[in-house]
């Protein structure tokens, strides 16, 4: 049973670890500070949740196997692109999933500043 819940609970991790949703039309473009590609910017913030999962016990797969899963979900086909979302916010949200609470990992809940961090056009 525990493993059911470990295996639901990534699934759940994963749906939130990156919220994809396309540029607003008013965005204009990239923003200052991006030097990252969409696969690098999601391998940060994948490997801090699964680092933060496994920390809770909600993941007990490796830490590899984990972001490998959840960064095709992120970036999909698009993760060797520049990324218009600037490395600060990356920074930011790698910041905030740290701080996460095991019950929010657990629940997948995910920081308010991670929204549409990293951008996918």
């Amino acid at each position: 049973m525990r493993g059911v819940l470990a295996v639901l609970a990534a699934l759940a991790l994963y749906s939130v670890a990156c919220t994809l949703k396309p540029l607003d039309s008013s965005d204009g473009g990239a923003d200052a500070g991006s030097t990252s590609s969409l696969g690098g910017q999601c391998t940060r913030i994948e490997t801090a949740y699964c680092q933060r999962a496994m920390d809770c016990l909600v993941y007990s797969g490796t830490l590899t196997q984990c972001v490998n899963d959840a960064e095709l979900k992120c970036c999909a086909d698009k993760c060797g692109n520049p990324s218009p979302t600037s490395d600060g916010d990356v920074a930011t949200c790698v910041q905030a999933i740290g701080q996460l609470d095991c019950n929010s990992v657990a629940t997948g809940a995910s920081p308010a500043v991670c929204a549409n961090v990293p951008k996918v056009q």
